[in-house]
C-alpha cells in the first residue's frame, strides 16, 4: 500500500535524466545473463527441489488419509448420537475410539514429511537468493566494486537498518520487542542478500515506523517538476505490530521503486505491456469483504499464477489482481505531480524472497524485473550516472 505525505521534507534530485528508461530494451541486453541466472537457480536446486516434491507428495498422501479419517469419525459420532440400539451405540463407540487413536496417529506422522518440506524450503530460499546475490558480485566488478567493497557497503545498510526507527512512542517502545525486532530484521537480512546497496541503500534504510493502522504502507514517491526531471522522496515505512516479515518485504518494495525513477519506469513499462487492452476491475466489487477502498482497481494478466506456485495456500486470484493495481498521478503544487507507480515490485518482492525458483519458473519476466532491480542489472542509467 502506498501512503502520500505532506509534510515538508527535502526532495532530492538524484536522477535527473529527463530521457525515460523502457524495459523492453534492457531486458534484451541482458537476456542471456538473466536466464544464466534463472538457469543456475534451477540448476543448484535440483536436489532440494526433489527433497521438497517427495515430502510434500507424502504430506499430501498423510493429509488425504486424515481427512477421510475425520469423515469417518463425522458419520460414526453421528450414527452414535442418533441410534436408539444398545448394540448399534456399543460398537458406534468401540470403532470411534479406534479412529480417534487413528487420527492421532496420522496427526503425528504428518510432523516429519511437514519437517522435511519446510527445510527444503529454506534451503531452495538461500540457495536462490545467494545466486542472486553472485550476480549482484559480478555486476559491482563491472561497475569497479570489488567484493569485499560490496560487502563493507552491504554492512553499512545494515547499521543503518539498526538504527532506522521512527522516533514517536509507540515505535521506539515496539522496536523494543524482541519478536518485532526479529521480524523486521530477518526481512531486512534477506533484502540486504540480494539488492545492491551501492544503488539501493538509502531506499533501504529510511525508519521503520510502528502504527495501529490496519494496513502497512510505504512512504514514499516520485515527483516529475516542471522541466520534466524528477526526483525521489523516501519517509520509510509503516508497518503495525502483526505485520508478517512478507508484509515487511512488501512495503520496502515500494520504497525501491520511488527510490529510483529509473526503476519506476521499467515497473511502469511491465504493467503497461502485460495488462494492455485488459479490462479494469474494481476491487472492492471483485472481493467483497477485503476492505478495498471503492477506488481502488487493477487489471490482473496472469500474475495469479506465480501466486499458485509460490503461496498456493493463498488467495491467489486475489493476490493476482492486486499485483495489477492502477494508481494514477496526482497534482503536487501547481506545476509538478506525483507519478502513479505500482504494485509489480512490491507483490514480485515477496514472490522471489519467498521462492525464488517457483517465481522464475511461473513467470521468468516478472523474476527478471525484480531481480534485475535489486542487482541493478537492469538499471543501466542509475549505474552510468555513478
Amino acid at each position: 500500500m502506498l501512503f502520500r505525505s505532506v509534510s515538508q521534507s527535502r526532495y532530492v534530485k538524484d536522477y535527473d535524466s529527463k530521457e525515460r528508461a523502457s524495459l523492453e530494451p534492457v531486458l534484451k541486453e541482458n537476456q542471456k545473463q538473466l536466464e544464466s541466472l534463472r538457469g543456475n537457480i534451477i540448476k543448484q536446486t535440483k536436489d532440494a527441489q526433489r527433497e521438497l516434491e517427495s515430502a510434500e507428495n507424502e504430506y499430501n498422501k498423510i493429509s488425504q488419509n486424515l481427512k477421510e479419517t475425520q469423515t469417518k469419525i463425522s458419520s460414526l459420532v453421528d450414527l452414535r448420537d442418533k441410534t436408539t440400539d444398545a448394540k448399534t451405540y456399543s460398537e458406534a463407540k468401540a470403532s470411534l475410539e479406534e479412529e480417534f487413536k487413528r487420527r492421532e496417529s496420522l496427526r503425528e506422522e504428518l510432523k516429519e514429511p511437514g519437517r522435511i518440506a519446510s527445510e527444503a524450503r529454506e534451503k531452495i530460499r538461500k540457495i536462490g537468493l545467494n545466486a542472486i546475490r553472485q550476480d549482484m558480485i559480478d555486476i559491482n566488478r563491472q561497475d569497479g566494486f570489488d567484493e569485499e567493497q560490496l560487502n563493507k557497503a552491504t554492512d553499512e545498510l545494515k547499521q543503518k537498518q539498526k538504527i532506522a526507527i521512527a522516533t514517536d512512542k509507540k515505535s521506539s517502545e515496539s522496536a523494543k520487542d524482541p519478536l518485532l525486532t526479529t521480524a523486521r530484521e530477518k526481512a531486512q537480512e534477506d533484502l540486504r542478500q540480494i539488492f545492491n546497496p551501492h544503488i539501493h541503500s538509502e531506499s533501504l534504510s529510511k525508519p521503520v515506523e510502528y502504527s495501529s493502522r490496519s494496513r502497512a504502507y510505504s512512504k514514499g514517491e516520485i515527483i516529475e517538476f516542471p522541466d520534466k526531471s524528477r526526483g525521489s522522496r523516501l519517509e520509510g515505512i509503516t508497518k503495525n505490530n502483526q505485520s508478517s516479515q512478507s508484509t515487511i518485504v512488501h512495503e520496502y518494495g515500494h520504497q525501491i521503486e520511488a527510490g529510483n525513477p529509473e526503476a519506476h519506469d521499467l515497473c511502469s513499462d511491465f504493467l503497461k505491456k502485460r495488462t494492455a487492452g485488459e479490462k479494469v476491475v474494481k476491487f472492492q466489487k471483485a472481493f467483497r469483504g477485503y476492505g478495498f477502498g471503492k477506488d481502488e482497481q487493477g487489471s490482473p494478466d496472469d500474475f495469479e499464477k506465480s501466486f499458485r506456485a509460490v503461496f498456493p495456500e493463498s488467495d491467489a486470484r486475489k493476490k493476482g489482481h492486486y499485483a495489477g493495481k492502477i494508481y494514477k498521478e496526482t497534482p503536487f503544487g501547481t506545476s509538478s505531480k506525483y507519478l502513479a507507480q505500482t504494485e509489480v515490485y512490491s507483490m514480485g518482492l515477496e514472490l522471489l524472497r519467498e521462492n525464488p525458483v517457483a517465481f522464475a519458473k511461473a513467470d521468468p519476466e516478472w523474476f527478471d524485473l525484480v531481480s534485475g532491480i535489486a542487482t541493478g542489472r537492469l538499471l543501466k542509467k542509475t549505474r552510468g550516472a555513478k
